[in-house]
Formats: C-alpha cells, structure tokens, sequence
C-alpha cells in the first residue's frame, strides 16, 4: 500500500481505522485528521474545522503545481 497525497478524515469512532490505514502506507502519503462532530463521509463537511483542514490540504497540494492551460 503506498498511497500518494491521501487525505482521511473521521471521527472518532474510525479514528482507528484511518491510523491504522496510515501505519500500513509507513506513515507516508497519508495525512489524517479525526473531526470533534460525529459523521461518516461527506457528513462530516458541515463540521467547519473539516472543510479547513480539506481545504488547507489542498492548498498545501497544489502550492507550486505545474497549472494546464
């Protein structure tokens, strides 16, 4: 498993499983964040402090991209 630029976020209740995803990547590729709100999926992107830390990934993600035109 070598994920690149994978983004899980959880709640606590699969908090577990996300870290458990990243020790398989060897802590590479992988970044993690476990929301305080109680949700699965896209549930979660009400949560206002998710959708800052999706929308700061992806910023960190394309800082320096190559753009298409």
């Amino acid at each position: 498993f070598r994920p690149h630029d994978l983004l899980l976020i959880s709640d606590q209740r699969e908090a577990q499983n996300s870290r458990d995803m990243r020790a398989d990547a060897h802590g590479k590729g992988v970044t993690t964040y476990v929301a305080e709100t109680t949700g699965h999926g896209v549930a979660l992107l009400p949560d206002p402090s998710v959708r800052a830390r999706a929308i700061a990934w992806l910023k960190r993600l394309t800082a320096g991209a190559p753009t298409h035109e």
